[in-house]
């Protein structure tokens, strides 16, 4: 992969609103991100799902047809970094259970590869509270 999908130009916008030159710099520096992650991981990497608010995230496919989610993290130099590690962490430790998985990380360049996931219904539309939490509680006990 030697160019990435494009950017959408509220990406930008958004970053340098949230961050002002820092999330510029980020912003440029993106594109090469996105590639390497690319190359590294073998991806193919569509275009990004939203604006992002924290980070950037796209889905992506990789060699063996797998469909996956690239997050970008903002730079190490911020407290959004410090999450990074914390989330990478807490999701390789629950490996799947209650949680998206973690299938590679990069704390280099604050990339995550993680399992992409298809929405089903969403909790909000189960008119019982007893059945909601009844729901909510067996997707918590899954192993």
């Amino acid at each position: 992969m030697r160019v990435p999908p494009p950017i959408p130009d509220g990406v930008a916008r958004t970053t340098i609103a949230l961050r002002g030159a820092a999330g510029r710099d980020w912003f440029d520096r993106l594109p090469a991100r996105i590639v390497a992650c690319g190359e590294r991981w073998s991806l193919e990497v569509g275009p990004p799902f939203s604006e992002p608010s924290f980070n950037y995230a796209a889905p992506t496919l990789r060699a063996d047809g797998t469909a996956a989610v690239l997050r970008l993290s903002f730079p190490e130099d911020s407290g959004f970094y410090r999450e990074f590690y914390r989330e990478a962490e807490a999701l390789r430790v629950f490996d799947g259970r209650g949680a998206v998985r973690l299938l590679e990380v990069d704390k280099g360049r604050g990339a995550m590869l993680l399992e992409r996931l298809e929405p089903g219904v969403p909790p909000t539309t189960v008119r019982d509270s007893e059945e909601a939490t009844s729901i909510a509680a067996d997707v918590l006990r899954q192993p």
